[in-house]
């Protein structure tokens, strides 16, 4: 079987995002041909437990078998250094969440060797089967935590500060 070059990055935890002379560099893993995200993922786990990604100890994922149904539910990395010269050294994760006006997902994004993107639909979407694009030899899967408004807030307090801030904006307009 044929072996391809991927890209990975997970945005909020600058995994896979160093800098060098101004430009990003993400990790890049050798994974089977058409594969699926998880495995893109397993290969990056991979390359952290064996040491080839600098001051990344380790990098996970849950479910860390998923079937080809399931969705992301967590990402974290250990540091052993500051990733970006900013930010300490320690754990950082990323896991959906659920509140009372709010949810908090893991998308995956699929972008060409040009950053153009593939999937275009912005979806959550299972990553232990086929993705709904086909991962080529060069693309970038691109990881990000997204904050979606489920549900209205009827609240008479949150509706009260919304026109005051309203009419304070139309003010200065």
């Amino acid at each position: 079987m044929s072996e391809i070059s991927v890209r990975f990055r997970i945005v909020g935890i600058y995994f896979g995002a160093t800098y060098k002379n101004a430009v990003t560099q993400e990790i890049k893993v050798s994974v089977p041909a058409n594969p699926t995200v998880a495995q893109v993922m397993e290969a990056a786990a991979l390359e952290a437990v064996r040491g080839q990604i600098p001051g990344v100890t380790s990098f996970l994922f849950s479910p860390a078998a998923p079937t080809p149904d399931e969705f992301c539910e967590s990402v974290s990395v250990d540091y052993n250094k500051s990733p970006n010269g900013r930010l300490d050294s320690g754990l950082y994760r990323l896991q959906q969440s659920e509140e009372a006006f709010q949810e908090q997902i893991l998308q995956y994004y699929i972008f060409d060797e040009n950053f153009v993107q593939k999937n275009t639909k912005n979806e959550q979407a299972p990553f232990g089967g086929p993705p709904p694009v086909e991962i080529e030899d060069g693309d970038l899967v691109l990881w990000r935590m997204v904050t979606i408004a489920t549900k209205p807030i009827n609240s008479s307090r949150a509706k009260g500060r919304q026109n005051r801030m309203s009419k304070a904006m139309a003010a200065n307009l």
